[in-house]
């Protein structure tokens, strides 16, 4: 329906973004797991489009491919990272009671609970039998542990038995100096060297003294929320985007680049330039920025009467920020907002369609 020049102009809204760029040569998970939820979210358009159309007697068959590709980018969603496991679980459950109340084809709810079992089975009985470690519990609370940090930070209220139980971790004063607003390493790094596995066995309480310490000190819990997560929803530039060349590693690899050191860093330069020179090109420089216009065409979708089926395109992305959101350790870090990033001009291809 785009016609010759929206396939162009898509294809140079990837071309022309930086970080594609820069990630389509990144070993990293977060690439991988970009192109799944893309990968995931153009299926179900496509999916749901054949829905669409049977709703207007156009009965048309779905083709096993389609079937297949949204099996395949469903799994790589929930198995690169935890949050996309979660996220993907929310499609589920949305897509059910759609399923369920509009009489559309099941078949999709039935591939993605098959991917919701396949990966739980991964992620539990066969890590165990070969042995995968899990991450350290502390990576699992960096906004709690960045609320804590604050209050203890700024002085503020703690009762002596509070401040008691979170001296039987580690030291205070260790939170109270080394506190960063935008991100959470310090303080994991407080929990990790501290004793950790006194606070995996007493969850319960250490989630009253989080709720405790919050209630006398909400304005400061709010204000460490903002901190850690204001990249995501404002249109601040990201503090974090990619590493160029090899880190140091036991395995003795080296960077061997094929352009010269001279043109490599003036090409860089000239690109992430670009942002300065083209305001509306910015928008796609900040994840921010990108998620207020993701917000943008939800509404545009609605009030101009769209179907429910293209509001299902955006749920897969929506669902992730969110729970970038909940559990974010930096405050502008691209690669945890990457899925919505690649995913934008294919998303406003979807809502101008």
């Amino acid at each position: 329906k785009a016609g010759r020049g929206g396939r162009i102009l898509l294809w140079l809204g990837y071309v022309l973004y930086p970080y594609n760029e820069a990630y389509a040569i990144t070993m990293w998970k977060d690439v991988l797991f970009g192109a799944s939820v893309l990968v995931l979210i153009i299926t179900i358009y496509r999916l749901w489009c054949r829905e669409a159309n049977k709703e207007q007697g156009m009965p048309g068959k779905t083709p096993v491919r389609d079937w297949v590709i949204f099996g395949i980018s469903g799994l790589g969603t929930c198995l690169l990272r935890p949050n996309g496991y979660y996220a993907f679980i929310l499609t589920l459950m949305v897509i059910t009671v759609y399923a369920l109340r509009t009489k559309a084809n099941r078949i999709p709810v039935l591939i993605a609970a098959c991917i919701v079992i396949l990966t739980a089975v991964i992620k539990g009985p066969i890590q165990d039998a070969y042995q995968v470690g899990e991450n350290a519990f502390a990576y699992n609370l960096p906004i709690p542990l960045q609320q804590i940090a604050y209050v203890i930070h700024n002085n503020g209220d703690i009762s002596p038995s509070d401040m008691e139980m979170i001296e039987r971790i580690n030291i205070s004063e260790y939170l109270r100096n080394e506190y960063t607003p935008g991100g959470a390493d310090p303080t994991e790094q407080w929990l990790i060297f501290g004793d950790s596995a006194y606070l995996e066995s007493h969850k319960a309480q250490y989630l009253g003294l989080w709720i405790r310490i919050g209630l006398k000190n909400p304005i400061a819990y709010l204000r460490a929320y903002a901190d850690i997560t204001r990249g995501y929803y404002t249109t601040m530039l990201p503090e974090q985007t990619e590493f160029y060349g090899i880190l140091p590693n036991h395995s003795g690899l080296e960077p061997k680049p094929d352009l010269g050191a001279t043109i490599r860093i003036k090409v860089n330069e000239i690109v992430y330039k670009l942002h300065r020179m083209l305001p509306v090109y910015a928008i796609l420089y900040s994840p921010g920025a990108c998620f207020q216009l993701l917000m943008l065409g939800i509404c545009v979708i609605i009030l101009r009467g769209g179907s429910y089926q293209t509001l299902l395109v955006y749920l897969p992305v929506v669902a992730i920020i969110l729970t970038v959101m909940i559990a974010t350790p930096l405050a502008a870090d691209l690669r945890y907002a990457y899925p919505l990033m690649i995913s934008m001009p294919a998303l406003i291809a979807i809502t101008l369609l």
